[in-house]
């Protein structure tokens, strides 16, 4: 019986054939509230048990909560399968690479050294890459999906996701190269911040000019970080170049124009709606159409308009980018 555990839902379609669970599985019975044991940890998950699930429609079962990890990290090895499964739903895929990539990320923000943090990246980025690739409505659903709440991990996978669908359309790029040269770039562009002091990371003001300068060095930083591993030069433009600016108003270099890597321009922009589109402790969430218009109206000097045109078709409707065009 349940007792005082808590019990959270998973999508029977999940589960892997001929794969061992190790966690155990619980199914509700009477109350709301009611779980009884279905199956122990450490069994095989057989064609028999599927089609028993089947023929009682049962389509979720339960994990307690003191094993939920478990099960974050059965998914995680199995990510590419549950991906490839044409029988779980797209929604589901979504929301289970969008979970697991921010419980990767987050593992990437601590102390994990640096060939360790390009290998989550590898993790994340080709399922997310796959099912982007395969459902229209991907980068919507992830979105969705996004955490209200600013942190660094979560601010990173929705800035890989907005990347990756903001390449595919403007540097009409490759599965590959969405895999190898362009999303690890998005996922790490602010790996350096895990370098700054605490309290400049969790301030919850406006910083002074000290600690501004210091926020600053963050892409000198990253970029330092992962410089003795084998990266495509994209994916280093990314995470250093990803806050200069066309007018050459960005930093570390001031970059203008051309000089800044595309891939980095992207990056940019993504970076920007994503920090208005979460909230903050000194500063409330904009809704998604009100971070597009304070993108438009006070710092679309910063962008190129064709970049800010194609988000604004990825995250609403078409006439919305006319409405905009139209009001100046």
């Amino acid at each position: 019986m349940s007792g005082d555990q808590e019990y959270y839902p998973l999508p029977v379609e999940t589960l892997r054939l001929d794969q061992t669970t190790t966690f155990s599985l619980y199914m509700k019975r009477g109350g709301a509230e009611n779980f009884v044991l279905y199956r122990g940890k450490n069994l095989p998950f057989n064609s028999e048990t599927l089609d028993s699930l089947r023929r009682n429609r049962v389509q979720t079962l339960w994990v307690p909560a003191d094993q939920w990890d478990d099960y974050q990290k059965y998914l995680e090895e199995n990510l590419d399968d549950v991906v490839d499964d044409n029988s779980v739903p797209e929604e589901t895929k979504c929301e289970i690479v969008y979970g697991i990539s921010n419980h990767l990320m987050e593992k990437a923000f601590e102390d994990t050294q640096a060939e360790d943090v390009v290998k989550i990246t590898e993790k994340i980025v080709r399922p997310m890459a796959k099912v982007m690739l395969r459902n229209n409505f991907a980068t919507q659903q992830f979105m969705q999906l996004a955490k209200s709440d600013y942190r660094l991990y979560s601010h990173s996978v929705n800035v890989c996701i907005l990347g990756i669908a903001l390449a595919r359309t403007a540097l009409d790029a490759s599965h590959r190269d969405l895999m190898y040269k362009y999303g690890p770039g998005f996922l790490l562009h602010d790996i350096g911040k895990r370098q700054l002091p605490r309290e400049i990371m969790e301030r919850r003001g406006a910083l002074t000019h000290e600690e501004w300068e210091i926020m600053r060095q963050h892409p000198l930083i990253g970029f330092e970080m992962l410089k003795d591993i084998d990266l495509p030069e994209e994916t280093r433009s990314i995470i250093l170049q990803h806050h200069e600016r066309p007018d050459g108003s960005g930093y570390p270099y001031g970059l203008r124009g051309d000089q800044i890597s595309p891939a980095a321009k992207i990056c940019g922009i993504a970076d920007a709606f994503d920090a208005l589109n979460t909230k903050r402790p000194f500063k409330d969430r904009h809704t998604t159409f009100d971070a597009l218009s304070v993108i438009k109206q006070e710092m679309l000097r910063y962008f190129d308009w064709d970049l800010f045109a194609d988000l604004v078709r990825i995250l609403a409707q078409p006439e919305i980018v006319e409405s905009m065009k139209s009001n100046g």
